[in-house]
């Protein structure tokens, strides 16, 4: 409708408006407005009155306008039309047969899990969009305490929200891009490599090849798609193979073409860096659109998805349209300006952006997200209406969003549903059926939840409703929905536990648990949660070349599953325990890096922190301890988005933080030197039942652990002290250390750091990311802080480019005062470890030659030794062995989302060989007087990679 001008009424109740003390009534309030008013505009201008009322003084806490029509006020509300929620695709069956659209096998090919056979519609709030009035991209909330309200919801879901979904078996439609992964490639099915009798399709499908879409093109309308027949068993294939710009984590999409005649159960395998992941989708359904498989780790040599034609739904039909691996960057053409801030497309990462142009990119029709006036008000509507949309009739289903609140001073948490009135008014619902019982479960387990990891005076805001347009019955009647305002991004003390990664953990294993207990409570079944992911890791060598996997017991875990890998990128199933400990298979004098996740009916957990060992066929050994826990707002990394107005705010990604698993890159060093190892989080050890005295050489992770965390508590230091007064030798590396133990620590703290260490404190920053020989540690995480030290007792061998020292090795310890697994290039890495072991005078440790000949290489290929005159191994950036690239595998490490708190999708088939040639058995280290000899090897060991495979155990 059309209007000129607006009124603003407010009652002087105390609940309603707070009037400054220096007034006495409530001005009126008189808007002139143009645009065209509908029913997602509404709430906005009523927001907009508010917040004038507030620059003045005044608290309002609810408001309503009216128009002046007829010699009386009417509410503006009254008198729109009613929206009319979107059309269903003419293809939408019924799901009466109870399948679920995606359907994850697990190892042995069981499903199930708390939510199996639910659908959730995840909606994570804000994003950029165009705004016409202020000629750029904004995003709908500022910078405010740091953080943006777009970026945090949406970070939060991609992390650990969906994951979460996954592993407890649940089926995901974001409304947004969920992968933070800005590089995409889209493989159509023209591309496809076809095996088996495949036909074209008599309709449209997904036409790739975009750089920009015009708004109000669809691109599911402007391609085709293939089709073949179900079969019992496989008799066709359409593999759909990427060459991917990086190795990485990427978001899996794949696209059908849907219809009554299709097979509700056809077998799809995601071929990926750890093997084959099986997947059965319903083809009935959801046709024309991208539906989100899982994360996946992939090589840079590309990826392949296969769909294969074997169904139970023999005689019915098979389509395949599209595959896309990663999120990419903004594809809707907006903008009218220069880039960035006015470009014609965001130029940012597609997971940033509102729902509006993910709607579009997912083959909506325009009706679903062009359903306003401005691109800000169509987002409110487009997260609720795609939904409804992508949902067909009979699919189980609930609509979940997820925002920060404003203004300050408040605090606590709020879960809304619709109600005719602003927020402020009145409790009356009337959304959608189920919507207050869902409400009720998920707002009673965020509560609970931060109050007993958080905050026990934490903020109950209760149940409300509101009408707010992503919850409106008249964009989507189809499903309970619900919104949860987490905590305040404007209140000081709200947003700093927003920042929180383990914060933001909390809040989603609380959304996640309150969608169980919803469901539970509506079946009639007991509710249960997914465990969570187990700790105090231990992985040992034995002599027999087997490897010991322990770890402490998971609270509702009825089992374990046991996840390895050689190369750090791709995790392959190994076994399924019911104890906290197992054998595994494994082969001398080849690195292995392993984890743990944990499981019940109710699904599976994040997986364990990644350690690394060697196995060997000797009991004396070097020791890893994996110390590097800290996960916090303060390593949280910024953004210089100044370009866009925002400032420099907060942008957490985990894998620039903290992945658990620095433990490989350790591990490589050693494996390249030839000495076996073992490793332990400390955590397991300061338990005091493990015993140190065995072990010749202890490597200590610590990364940035820092004061907080302790870098080194009381008990630690209590268990090195002992260990080097018995003759062990011991490297530590981390950027905290001194300022923890020496500056921040107490008598005891200086002590240790003076007298074991050899060290004092000298400055926080070293105000460098480089040393005198040039290596520099500008790998991984951002090392913010690095330590300079004063010499107590030993020598300076180690100096930044300024001169500061950055290492110091006595008798005993070579200490580093920056996190050596973040030097990014592998020949200074190399080289640096080297010298620790030179330095610190490492005896040898007997390698292969000790082994008993079944232990032995197969052929008569003499094993590389560090030391050896005749190891003549070439050095340069040309080693390169066929399977595995060294830079591959450290652009991975960049860039991969694996850890304690990271994607989850995990599950995948038992590994697949890989008869990869490589030098297998590595000798032991013998110390030759010619250190360069022993680089050399060792670097050229360590650019060989881990390419030995094993076959099926």
């Amino acid at each position: 409708m059309k209007v000129s001008l607006l009124l603003f009424i407010a009652a002087l109740q105390q609940d309603v408006l707070v009037v400054p003390g220096d007034r006495e009534e409530v001005p009126i309030a008189y808007l002139e407005y143009v645009p065209e008013l509908d029913g997602h505009h509404v709430p906005h201008v009523q927001m907009e009155v508010m917040d004038a009322l507030a620059e003045l003084g005044y608290t309002v806490r609810s408001v309503d306008l009216k128009v002046r029509t007829e010699g009386r006020w009417l509410s503006v509300r009254d008198l729109l039309e009613p929206e009319v929620p979107p059309e269903p695709r003419m293809y939408e069956v019924k799901t009466s047969s109870g399948t679920a659209p995606v359907t994850h096998l697990g190892p042995a090919g069981e499903v199930g899990g708390a939510l199996f056979g639910k659908t959730v519609y995840v909606s994570a709030g804000h994003g950029w969009y165009w705004s016409s009035t202020l000629g750029r991209w904004a995003t709908q909330r500022g910078t405010t305490n740091g953080i943006v309200e777009d970026f945090v919801g949406t970070e939060a879901i991609s992390h650990y929200f969906i994951p979460m979904l996954l592993n407890a078996g649940a089926t995901v439609f974001p409304v947004k891009e969920p992968d933070m992964n800005s590089n995409m490639v889209v493989v159509d099915d023209v591309d496809a490599i076809l095996e088996g009798q495949w036909l074209a399709g008599d309709s449209t499908g997904y036409a790739d090849g975009w750089v920009m879409i015009p708004s109000g093109t669809n691109p599911f309308e402007l391609g085709g798609y293939i089709l073949t027949g179900a079969n019992d068993e496989v008799t066709a294939r359409a593999r759909f193979t990427a060459e991917l710009p990086a190795a990485g984590s990427y978001g899996v999409h794949i696209s059908w073409s849907a219809g009554v005649d299709r097979a509700e159960d056809v077998l799809v395998e995601v071929h990926h860096a750890g093997g084959v992941d099986k997947i059965l989708v319903d083809q009935k359904n959801h046709g024309g659109t991208w539906v989100y498989l899982g994360s996946f780790d992939f090589q840079m040599t590309g990826g392949e998805v296969v769909i294969t034609n074997q169904s139970t739904s023999v005689g019915q039909i098979v389509t395949a349209d599209a595959v896309r691996f990663g999120g990419g960057v903004g594809l809707i053409e907006r903008g009218t300006g220069d880039y960035p801030a006015a470009g014609q497309t965001t130029g940012r990462p597609r997971f940033e952006s509102c729902a509006r142009y993910h709607a579009q990119f997912c083959g909506a029709p325009a009706t679903v997200y062009d359903n306003s006036s401005e691109d800000s008000k169509d987002d409110v509507g487009a997260r609720s209406r795609y939904a409804a949309w992508q949902h067909p009739d009979g699919e189980d289903a609930v609509f979940v969003s997820w925002h920060s609140n404003a203004p300050n001073p408040g605090t606590g948490t709020s879960t809304w549903v619709y109600g005719p009135d602003g927020p402020g008014s009145p409790y009356e619902f009337t959304g959608t059926a189920g919507s207050e019982q869902l409400a009720q479960a998920v707002h009673a387990q965020f509560i609970n939840s931060i109050r007993d990891a958080w905050d026990a005076d934490w903020k109950d805001r209760g149940v409300r409703s509101a009408w707010f347009g992503e919850l409106s019955p008249y964009s989507n009647p189809e499903m309970p929905s619900v919104l949860v305002e987490t905590a305040f991004h404007d209140t000081p003390s709200d947003a700093a536990l927003l920042l929180e990664p383990h914060f933001r953990f909390t809040l989603a294993r609380a959304y996640l648990k309150g969608l169980i207990d919803y469901f539970a409570a509506r079946d009639g079944v007991v509710a249960m949660y997914p465990p969570l992911a187990p700790e105090d890791l231990v992985v040992q060598g034995l002599p027999d070349g087997d490897i010991r996997v322990q770890w402490s017991p998971v609270a509702d875990a009825t089992s374990y599953r046991i996840w390895t890998s050689e190369d750090g990128v791709g995790f392959r199933f190994e076994k399924e325990v019911n104890t906290s400990d197992a054998e595994l298979s494994a082969e001398h004098h080849v690195s292995l890096a392993v984890r743990v996740t944990a499981v019940s009916e109710a699904g599976e957990s994040f997986p364990s922190t990644t350690l690394s060992v060697m196995p060997a066929c000797t009991e004396e050994r070097a020791l890893l301890v994996s110390g590097f826990e800290r996960l916090d707002g303060f390593s949280v990394p910024k953004e210089d988005m100044s370009a866009w107005y925002l400032n420099t705010p907060y942008r957490f990604d985990q894998k620039r933080m903290n992945t658990y698993d620095y433990s490989i890159r350790h591990g490589d060093a050693l494996s390249a030197l030839g000495i076996p190892y073992d490793s332990i989080e400390a955590s397991a050890l300061i338990q005091g039942t493990f015993d140190l005295s065995k072990y010749t050489f202890i490597d200590w992770i610590l990364g940035e652990e820092s004061t907080v965390d302790e870098t080194l508590s009381t008990v630690e230091q209590t268990l090195v002290t002992e260990y080097i007064a018995q003759g062990g030798k011991a490297f530590f590396s981390g950027s905290e250390i001194a300022w923890d133990l020496h500056f921040k620590g107490s008598d005891t703290d200086r002590q240790f750091c003076e007298q074991v260490l050899g060290i004092a404190f000298a400055a926080d920053d070293a105000q460098t990311y480089t040393l005198s020989s040039g290596a520099s540690f500008t790998a991984l995480y951002d090392v913010e802080y690095a330590d300079t030290f004063n010499v107590v007792s030993g020598e300076a061998v180690w100096f930044y480019d300024t001169g500061a020292v950055a290492g110091v090795v006595n008798n005993s310890v070579f200490i580093a005062g920056f996190p050596w697994e973040t030097v990014a290039d592998t020949a200074d890495r190399v080289s640096l470890y080297a010298e620790v072991i030179d330095r610190l005078d490492v005896p040898s440790i007997p390698g292969v030659d000790t082994c008993d000949e079944a232990s032995q290489p197969a052929d008569d290929t003499t094993a590389c030794r560090a030391g050896d005159a005749e190891c003549d191994i070439s050095v340069g950036s040309d080693v390169h062995v066929e399977g595995i690239d060294t830079d591959e595998r450290d652009a991975h490490f960049v860039a991969q989302d694996t850890g304690k708190f990271a994607d989850a999708s995990v599950r995948s088939n038992p590994r697949v060989p890989n008869p990869d040639p490589s030098c297998t058995h590595l000798g032991g280290i013998t110390r030759s007087s010619t250190t360069l000899l022993m680089l050399l090897c060792a670097l050229g060991l360590l650019l060989l990679g881990r390419t030995t495979r094993r076959g099926p155990g």
